[in-house]
């Protein structure tokens, strides 16, 4: 089987035979039947520097559904067998102690890529360096305490010791905070670093649907969200600050046992 972008089978494909066609790599995402000159299926994939739609985290997305709809309905289930990424989610319970944050506030972005051109992306070498840090370099939700006033609430960080005193550089702040919970939230290893949307993807999805309150938790605003991205060795790790739920007291409850009468 040889796959194009958007999943269709290049080798039983009617195009091959009727028109010539020698597939969407070969041509570059320049089908004959594209009066634009460009498959948008095969350039949004290129653009995102996936060699398929199935590696993407939106997938399937409303247009390869659209797609799929009309011709070649396999498509979607050709391109699934190829995602290798585990949708395995484990979920361990992580005591921090009081401890410091060091922190880059973004200012006003709202997606990753758009925050590193607002402040660069010297953190994340930064904080990687820190021997004394309790994990890798974070980017998320600060506690709410330190959420200033016209800004995203978003921050790249890191958790050091609450005896860290090392010099900081320009734009970086550091603040104490008390000892937390931590829900750690973590995917499989994968094969492919390329995977790291889906897998990312599939972090996210665990947290949402995670039923925080049945197990007897709820999310606190007193530590920060720590979304640690997606490696191929470690899979996607994500930290989701929790304390416990107040369960009202109820009174006693009065046990009466019934014995039946002793017969003579």
């Amino acid at each position: 089987m040889r796959l194009s972008s958007c999943g269709l089978d290049c080798d039983i494909c009617n195009h091959k035979t009727e028109q010539s066609c020698p597939g969407c790599y070969e041509v570059s995402g320049k089908p004959f039947w594209s009066s634009e000159g460009r498959c948008d299926l095969y350039a949004c994939a290129a653009e995102k520097s996936l060699p398929h739609c199935g590696k993407c985290g939106g997938f399937p997305c409303g247009t390869l559904e659209e797609w799929a709809s009309g011709e070649g309905p396999e498509r979607i289930d050709n391109l699934k067998a190829l995602k290798e990424v585990s949708r395995t989610v484990t979920v361990t319970v992580v005591e921090r102690p009081a401890r410091k944050l060091i922190f880059l506030r973004i200012p006003t972005a709202t997606d990753y890529f758009s925050a590193c051109e607002e402040v660069g992306c010297d953190w994340a070498g930064f904080y990687n360096s820190i021997p004394e840090a309790f994990d890798s370099a974070a980017g998320g939700r600060l506690p709410q305490n330190l959420i200033a006033p016209g800004t995203s609430g978003d921050a790249f960080f890191v958790e050091v010791p609450l005896d860290y005193d090392k010099p900081l550089p320009d734009g970086y702040e550091i603040a104490e905070l008390p000892p937390c919970t931590y829900l750690y939230f973590n995917g499989m290893p994968f094969e492919d670093q390329n995977d790291f949307p889906i897998a990312i993807g599939i972090i996210n999805e665990a947290v949402a649907a995670y039923p925080f309150e049945k197990f007897g938790w709820k999310r606190s605003e007193n530590a920060p969200v720590l979304g640690m991205g997606a490696e191929a060795e470690t899979g996607a790790r994500y930290a989701v600050p929790v304390e416990k739920q107040q369960t009202e007291s109820k009174p006693p409850v009065e046990l009466v046992v019934c014995t039946s009468p002793r017969r003579a």
